[in-house]
């Protein structure tokens, strides 16, 4: 079984997506995300507008083509959006611990 050696790939992606004020929207995208094998790590609400309210999904994915159906079907829903491609982001990580530890 070759399978056994692989190292599993995993993607990191945020997805800004603005939800109308209407009940189940959100629960409506975190079961899409669910549904193609994203794992939610964080959920944020970033901003809050009048219409809409625009939250940032960071989200875990192995296969990207789970990802890409996500996508078009969040595309289908007519949701604005945009995807923000995860780099390693252990030193950002570092940083921010750093800029946390000079304010306190």
């Amino acid at each position: 079984d070759k399978s056994f050696n692989k190292e599993k790939k995993e993607y990191t992606s945020t997805l800004i997506i603005d939800l109308p004020h209407k009940p189940g929207v959100l629960g409506q995208i975190s079961t899409l995300i669910g549904i193609n094998g994203g794992n939610i790590i964080n959920v944020e609400l970033v901003n809050k507008k009048e219409t809409f309210l625009q939250f940032s999904f960071e989200i875990q994915i192995n296969d990207l083509k789970d990802f890409t159906n996500l996508i078009s079907q969040v595309k289908q829903k007519n949701f604005n959006f945009k995807i923000i491609r995860h780099k390693k982001k252990t030193h950002d990580f570092i940083q921010r611990i750093i800029k946390n530890f000079k304010r306190n």
